[in-house]
C-alpha cells in the first residue's frame, strides 16, 4: 500500500513540474516576442494579491488555501481561515475577517454590493458556509451563515448549554 501511495505522489509531483515548466516557458516565449502580458502583477501563483495600492494583510496564524484568492484591501485576523475556491475582494471598500472566523469553499465576499461603499466586516468566531455571496457586514460574533435550499441566507447563533 505504501508503494502505491509513493507512486501516486511521484506522479503528482512530475505532473506538477511539467505544468509549471510549461507556464514558465510560455511566459518566456511571450517576453521574447515582445509581449509583456507575462509581467502583469495579477499572477495565478499568488493567492494574496494587491489591487493597485491596496494590499491584503494577514496575521501569522491565518490559513489561506492555495486555490483561494484574497485581493485588495482585505484584513484577516488571528486564526482566520479561507478554504478552497474562496474569493475575497476588497476592491470598492475594505473587507475584514475577524478572529477564528472561517470562510468555506467557493464563497465570494466582495465590497461592491455594500451600501455607500461601506466596509464589509465579518465578526469573530463566524462560520460562513459553502457557496455563498456576502457583500454586507456580519458584525455579530459567534454566528453561522448558511444557505438554505440554495436561496435564503440564515444567521444563527449556537445554542448555549
Amino acid at each position: 500500500m505504501a508503494i502505491v501511495a509513493s507512486i501516486k505522489r511521484i506522479t503528482h509531483l512530475v505532473g506538477y513540474s511539467f505544468r509549471e515548466t510549461a507556464v514558465a516557458l510560455d511566459a518566456f516565449g511571450l517576453r521574447m516576442a515582445g509581449n509583456n502580458v507575462a509581467d502583469f502583477n495579477f499572477c495565478r501563483q499568488r493567492n494574496m494579491m494587491p489591487l493597485y495600492d491596496k494590499k491584503p494583510e494577514a496575521a501569522a496564524s491565518v490559513f489561506v488555501d492555495s486555490s483561494a484568492d484574497v485581493i485588495g484591501d482585505v484584513t484577516l485576523a488571528q486564526g482566520a481561515s479561507v478554504w478552497p475556491g474562496v474569493v475575497i475582494r476588497g476592491d470598492a471598500a475594505a473587507v475584514s475577517i475577524g478572529e477564528n472566523s472561517n470562510v468555506q469553499d467557493d464563497t465570494v465576499i466582495n465590497s461592491w454590493g455594500s451600501k455607500n461603499e461601506s466596509p464589509v466586516t465579518v465578526g469573530n468566531n463566524v462560520t460562513i458556509g459553502n457557496r455563498l455571496e456576502i457583500d454586507l457586514a456580519l458584525r455579530g460574533d459567534q454566528v453561522m451563515v448558511l444557505s438554505l435550499e440554495g436561496a435564503a441566507v440564515s444567521l444563527m447563533r449556537p445554542s448555549s448549554g
